[in-house]
């Protein structure tokens, strides 16, 4: 139902007091019960929280008001129970005006004799005279209903008083806020009016002034009509266009209205008809949409991300005759005007960064009683490619004099001896470490480490402390630190637990293209020739095989290698990176790239590579990015015979993960064999002999590692 909020002046009808002794009446105070004798018609009687007594109590407010304020009169002559005249002595009201129909409306409700056992109620709707006419009698004295009722109409005698009463009827005139009602007559609303639930019902006629309601008939019947056609000004009325209108450009439809593009013909996958292409949601067109088995002309710069082959493409004037890809320079390439010899290179985010904490640990080994060499090993975590730095947490009694130093090795052997060669070191004056304890930092060239990798950092003393003059190095015996063991290499003692310590590094950068370099080991990676130009971050063109062109002055015959200084020539540069072979004064055939030089690692045969302890040998070394294969040599050396004796052999990285190789015999007496495995791990090889024919501590094994792509 609607709740409509009308604001409406209406008129409060008040019932006339009995008369008691002529023109007064009695008033009663409620609240504390003190009555008074008041003239009626007394403005001031109801003063002071008083209200009108009758026989049948107190009426609050009131002595009759009604449209007719304070109209009272009596009857001028007698009355049957069944006549509709009701002759009254006046038709004045208390200032003499002589009412008409004209001030009441359409209908007045009357009471004769009221608060008597004779009291009636009655409605007439005319005036005649002192009479009042078309009246109804015996009216109920409650509901709705204006039908007369025969038990309630009395005979009245002469002088009988009459008045307008604010009889129950008075209500059913005003209107209900909570029910539904049909309200005759013109109303007019000063304040705002409220729909909040249902939209009222009105007339369907068509207005006529500017402050008259519209229907939804109206509206919708003239909503088109007049309306101007849209344009790119004005808002109006367009039509939807059909695909072939879309297609021809049509301007304007059947309805002579301004065509517009229809959602319903629009995706962002084609459907092999007329469509208009949407984006995708990552705001590229779908490739479905482009003519790919058609010839396709590009003009101005291009730039093509992913694997992408070209047959025969024509680059700044020169055919290229081989497999193309496009991918992202690392760094400024030139190579349209003439091609550059193009490698794979992962650079390194240089900012260091914490990567392992060991933090805990308030016991203290010392430099005195407990010996002069410590080790702990530790695990490369995830997203470390540099170890950079080592923080010991150090304190002195004294001053120890001489420098701590701290040596990184690749590798440490199960027990307590240190194998491998040292892959950076640093020191540290012991007799400027704090009393009370610190962190003491020893900085490295960056380590190039290999993720889950063991790693050990030896702590060197210089030998001269006393019980008055030592070092404290601070540890933990819970072992909270997973990836390794703190011991001290004096007495081989294992089951410390952790040094307190901290160790930094930074890790590598995605792997982009750079131009190769004949004396940089990291960018020795050679995949092609680029042949457009790039900056740093955008695509590079690289061609990758076939015969390549945009050179001048070559002689036809020569080998083509990258130089130290990028360039190109004829004799290799510290390390090979050939190109390929000149076919042309202006053109070179691309190698196939295979057997590129990497670089190597040498071990010279000596004794601190042999553990006599349990007769093996460990190492580990880190190959260059991109190794397909390792040759290896091993050497052996006795004090029993001299010169070197040696195997070969080849490990194909691809397709084995292990090779074993053994020496051969150094004399018909002394025969040491040495059967080496030599194994792969990532980019991690290790090297470990296992069986010796004869174990000699005086004899040597050596042996170096060649890497190709």
């Amino acid at each position: 139902m609607n709740i409509i909020k009308i604001l409406i002046t209406t008129l409060l009808f008040f019932p006339v007091g009995l008369l008691a002794g002529g023109n007064m009446a009695t008033v009663v105070n409620i609240d504390t019960g003190a009555r008074k004798a008041v003239e009626i018609g007394n403005p001031h009687a109801f003063d002071g929280g008083y209200m009108l007594e009758t026989s049948y109590g107190y009426i609050e407010k009131g002595i009759g008001f009604s449209v007719v304020t304070g109209y009272k009169t009596t009857l001028s002559s007698s009355m049957t129970t069944t006549q509709s005249t009701i002759p009254v002595s006046s038709m004045d009201t208390v200032d003499s005006h002589t009412i008409t129909m004209s001030d009441l409306g359409s209908k007045v409700f009357l009471t004769i004799e009221p608060g008597s056992s004779k009291q009636e109620n009655l409605v007439c709707t005319g005036i005649s005279g002192t009479n009042w006419t078309g009246c109804t009698r015996g009216l109920a004295f409650y509901g709705e209903s204006t039908a007369s009722v025969s038990a309630n109409r009395k005979t009245h005698s002469a002088g009988s008083s009459v008045i307008m009463s604010n009889v129950h009827y008075i209500f059913e005139e005003l209107a209900d806020k909570d029910s539904d009602e049909t309200i005759a007559g013109d109303k007019t609303f000063s304040g705002q009016v409220d729909f909040s639930v249902d939209i009222p019902t009105i007339p369907t006629d068509t207005p006529t002034t500017d402050d008259q309601i519209a229907s939804k008939k109206y509206v919708d019947d003239t909503v088109v009509s007049g309306a101007p056609d849209a344009t790119e000004t004005t808002k109006g009325i367009s039509e939807l266009a059909t695909r072939a209108e879309m297609a021809a450009g049509t301007a304007t439809g059947g309805t002579s209205a301004n065509l517009v593009l229809w959602a319903d013909y629009a995706g962002d996958t084609s459907a092999s008809t007329q469509m208009i292409p949407i984006t995708e949601a990552d705001g590229d067109i779908g490739v479905d949409f482009l003519p790919l088995d058609e010839d396709l002309t590009f003009s101005g710069d291009n730039s093509f991300s992913g694997d992408n082959n070209f047959d025969d493409l024509k680059i700044d004037n020169n055919y290229t005759h081989g497999d193309t890809i496009l991918l992202e320079a690392g760094e400024d390439i030139s190579g349209a005007t003439t091609p550059q010899p193009v490698c794979y290179y992962t650079p390194s985010d240089s900012t260091e960064v914490e990567k392992i904490t060991q933090e805990v640990g308030t016991t203290y080994k010392n430099s005195y009683n407990d010996g002069d060499y410590f080790q702990q090993t530790f695990t490369i975590p995830s997203g470390m490619s540099y170890l950079t730095k080592i923080e010991l947490y150090l304190a002195r009694l004294g001053a120890e004099i001489g420098d701590l130093t701290i040596i990184v090795y690749k590798k440490s052997t199960g027990g307590c001896y240190i194998a491998g060669s040292s892959m950076g070191s640093d020191s540290y004056t012991l007799n400027t470490i704090s009393t009370g304890g610190e962190y003491i930092s020893f900085d490295f060239t960056p380590i190039e480490v290999v993720e889950g990798e063991t790693l050990a950092y030896a702590m060197v003393f210089p030998g001269n402390a006393d019980n008055s003059n030592y070092t404290k190095i601070y540890y933990d015996s819970g072992n909270l630190y997973a990836g390794g063991v703190f011991y001290r290499y004096y007495s081989c003692d294992t089951t410390l637990g952790d040094a307190r310590f901290k160790i930094s590094g930074y890790s590598q950068e995605d792997t982009s293209i750079y131009i190769c370099d004949g004396n940089d080991q990291n960018k020795l990676d050679y995949i092609g020739m680029a042949i457009s130009d790039a900056a740093a971050g955008n695509d590079v063109l690289i061609q990758t095989d076939g015969i390549i062109s945009g050179f001048s002055g070559l002689t036809v015959g020569n080998n083509i290698y990258v130089q130290d200084d990028k360039s190109l020539g004829n004799s290799q540069g510290t390390y090979e990176i050939k190109i390929g072979r000149v076919s042309d004064a202006n053109e070179i055939k691309m190698s196939d790239m295979s057997w590129q030089y990497l670089g190597e690692d040498v071990f010279s045969p000596s004794i601190s590579y042999y553990d006599s302890s349990n007769n093996s040998l460990q190492n580990k070394e880190t190959i260059p990015i991109n190794t397909k294969y390792i040759v290896i040599k091993t050497n052996v050396a006795s004090d029993y015979s001299d010169g070197y004796f040696s195997s070969q052999a080849i490990l194909d990285v691809n397709n084995n993960t292990s090779i074993v190789l053994a020496t051969p015999t150094i004399n018909s007496s002394i025969t040491p064999v040495f059967e080496v495995v030599f194994s792969i791990s990532g980019r991690v090889l290790s090297a470990s002999a296992e069986d010796f024919t004869t174990a000699h501590t005086n004899s040597r094994l050596g042996y170096t590692f060649k890497y190709y792509k």
